[in-house]
């Protein structure tokens, strides 16, 4: 197979998400170099994050590995909500400052309504 070139195909983007993708972080480098040895990404990485898993170290390594979108999974901003929803109760305005400090392009939040 030593020679042969395969053309690698364009992608807008790509998108880590559903249940928690954080918990492959540390394979996060392998595997975003066999994405890009198949796959030119002309736009944006994202992953998705329960706010818990939110800190520094992670924030970091995810910037340092190319991702530039993030999506965190508040729900709720009320702890009434939050309850019903049997999530546990986190400073999410705290998590989302400090997202805003590593600047990524996009952030966006996931949030759901009509919870009775």
């Amino acid at each position: 197979m030593s020679g042969l070139s395969v053309k690698r195909k364009d992608i807008e983007s790509i998108y880590f998400g559903g249940g928690t993708p954080e918990l492959m972080v540390d394979y996060l480098p392998e595997i975003i170099d066999l994405v890009r040895s198949l796959f030119n990404i002309k736009g944006n990485m994202g992953i998705e994050l329960h706010p818990r898993d939110i800190n520094e170290t992670l924030l970091g390594k995810l910037k340092k590995y190319g991702f530039n979108m993030i999506s965190v999974g508040i729900q709720s901003f009320q702890d009434k909500c939050i309850s019903i929803l049997e999530r546990e109760k986190i400073d999410s305005i705290g998590k989302l400052k400090l997202v805003k400090e590593f600047k990524f392009t996009v952030v966006d939040v996931d949030l759901i309504f009509g919870i009775p």
